[in-house]
This record gives structure tokens, sequence and C-alpha cells, in this order.
């Protein structure tokens, strides 16, 4: 990988942290008009009606479907296991952005940026069930990211809102969904499975907002921009400038950079929608932040 590759990936990557970023304040914004299950089962449909085209056209194109080329035995597995991991992802999926919404109606965009960034250090413990080990260093990044998100989220009484929990528990979905990713996607079939857990997410979403909540047309159509820009930016061009980038760099490059999300949440949050945050609330996201940066860090090699 030369030099010119590896500063095309890193700018994908920026340009993928800053978009992500921006979708928290579209997200903000719709609260406004639709309710959270309907804003996503929208924005999650239309990502996938325009990437569903796209994913089946790649899969063809390089093979990965091939029965002739494949043998329809391997074509048949490869199928099978693409069903899996959309519904699996995209459940996962559904979950994490559903609760991250609903719970932006307690907390602001900033704050959201960085809870649920904290999926960095909660991937790592998840990986013990797959036999991975934990490094030490992960230990104490998970005990300062605590500290952090006591100083940002505890409020008087020492009680934490409705939306905080909310948030974290969408860390916890993403930290499984991108586990589920790491195991069922291929270079070959990236696009045709985020085409597929956004369909899934997509379905869920509008089946649970049908059953619980009472979203109008005329909602629907008061908050189109909104949802056109989520589904449009955030999702269908963030999700692809990610598998751009990560396709050039390193994956601890690309971690650090993707982190920078949740700056960019509270940048644009202040910016566009005159969010504040109390000096705690400030010193907690910068203990957040390092931690997930720390973790991210190459470990040293050891002797042979």
């Amino acid at each position: 990988m030369n030099r010119s590759e590896k500063i095309k990936g890193n700018i994908a990557l920026l340009f993928t942290a800053i978009i992500w970023g921006s979708g928290f304040i579209g997200q903000k914004l719709g609260l406004g008009s639709l309710p959270p299950l309907a804003l996503n089962g929208s924005r999650h449909l239309v990502s996938a009606l325009i990437l569903i085209p796209v994913g089946y056209w790649m899969i063809r194109r390089n093979g990965y479907i091939d029965e002739k080329a494949e043998g329809l035995d391997e074509v048949r597995r490869r199928k099978k296991l693409l069903f899996q991991g959309s519904l699996i992802c995209g459940t996962f999926l559904a979950l994490g952005t559903n609760m991250q919404q609903a719970g932006l109606q307690w907390i602001n965009a900033g704050q959201s940026g960085f809870i649920t960034t904290l999926y960095v250090i909660i991937v790592p413990f998840f990986g013990t069930f797959l036999g991975l080990k934990i490094p030490r260093k992960i230990w104490g990044c998970a005990a300062v990211a605590i500290v952090g998100f006591g100083l940002l989220s505890l409020k008087g009484q020492m009680g934490i809102s409705p939306g905080v929990w909310l948030t974290l528990g969408c860390a916890v979905a993403f930290s499984v969904e991108m586990l589920a990713i790491d195991r069922f996607v291929t270079p070959r079939n990236a696009v045709a499975l985020s085409a597929g857990q956004m369909l899934v997410a997509a379905v869920i979403s509008i089946i649970l907002s049908l059953i619980f909540e009472d979203a109008t047309m005329a909602q629907l159509a008061a908050g189109a921009p909104v949802i056109l820009y989520l589904a449009l930016v955030p999702t269908t061009l963030g999700y692809t400038l990610q598998i751009v980038g990560q396709g050039h760099t390193e994956p601890t490059v690309a971690s650090l950079l993707l982190s920078l999300e949740s700056v960019f949440a509270a940048i644009f949050g202040a910016l566009i929608l005159g969010e504040t945050m109390s000096l705690r609330e400030i010193g907690g996201c910068a203990l957040i932040f390092a931690s997930i940066v720390v973790a991210q860090l190459p470990e040293k090699e050891r002797g042979k």
C-alpha cells in the first residue's frame, strides 16, 4: 500500500467522521417532525432502496454469486451467510439507531456522540465471548471512560437521564453489530451486506412504528428533507466512504479517524443548534475521547 493510497483512505475516513458527526444534528432536528421509529424506518428504507441495486450489481460483477466459477454449493452457502448476516446486523442496527434517536429527546447531539463512541471500549469486552483476550490497557481505558461517562452524564442527586441510558444501550447494540459485521463481511459482499442490514433495520423500525407510534403522512412530508439527508449523507455516503477508506489504510488509523465522529457531533451541535456543555461535561467528553484514542493505539511488540 503506497503513501498516496493511504492519504486518500485517511481523507475518506476523515470525511466519514465529519458526515457521521453531522448526522446527530439531522437526527436532533428530525425529532421536531417525526417520532424516532418512523424517522429511522424512513431513512433506512430510502438507503436500502439505493444500496440494494448497487450491492446486487457489485456481487454479480465480482463473481461472488457466480455458480459456474464458484460452484452451486458454495454460492448457496454464501447466499445463506449473506441472509443471516443481514438479519443479525440489521436487527442490532435497528436497535442501536432507535435507542440513539429516542435518547436524543433528553440529551444534546454532542453528548450523544461521545456516549455512542463508547462502543470502541465495549467491543473488546464482547470479543471475549469469541475467545479474544482483552489487553491490559483496555481495562485502564474502560476505567477512564467510566469516570468520563459519570462526569458527562450524572446530574443533580446523582441521577442519570433516560436519554443517557438509551444512548449507552445504543453503544452496546452497535458493538454487537460491529462484531457481527466482522463475522459476515468480505471485500466482495460489503455493499450487499450493508444493503441487507439497512432493509432489515427499515422493516423492523417501520413495523414497530406502526404498533407504537401514530406518525401521519403530514409528518412524513414535513420530515422529508431530514429523512433524505440522513438517508443519503450519513447513511449511504457515510458507509460507502467508510468501506473505501478502510480499504486504503491501517485498521488502527481508521478507528482513530472514525472516532472523531464524537468531536464533530459536539462541534456541529454548538455551531448549528447552539448547544452548550458545562466544564464538568466537557471534562467528561475529554476523558471519554482520550480513553477511545488510547484504546486504539497499537500495542508495542514484545520479544519473539
